[in-house]
């Protein structure tokens, strides 16, 4: 899948999706979480989180380890994106004076 190019052990955007643990007696449901690292370290997203680390992972679940594994990338991937912009891609108006 083209998903699975965004991770790699160094340099990807992503690392590869982490089963996370469960409690003893838990049912069997598989949880994995990647993660994007520090997106301050991003020259885009400089001084968007105050200086804060901006730590960002994405989780998925399903009882089949390999779709888990899916929604996690997703999601992940998903949260990536709605970090990158750049703010005079956006138009702030009010509706009438859009239309």
């Amino acid at each position: 899948m083209l998903i699975d190019n965004l991770y790699q052990p160094i340099g990807g955007l992503m690392t590869h999706p982490d089963k996370l643990s469960q409690a003893p007696g838990d049912p069997e449901y598989n949880i994995y979480s990647a993660r994007l690292g520090d997106l301050n370290n991003v020259n885009l997203f400089k001084g968007r989180n105050f200086d804060f680390p901006m730590h960002m992972d994405g989780a998925g679940g399903d009882i089949d380890a390999d779709a888990a594994q899916l929604k996690a990338k997703a999601e992940t991937l998903e949260r990536y994106c709605s970090c990158v912009y750049q703010n005079d891609q956006f138009i702030y108006a009010t509706a009438n004076d859009v239309y």
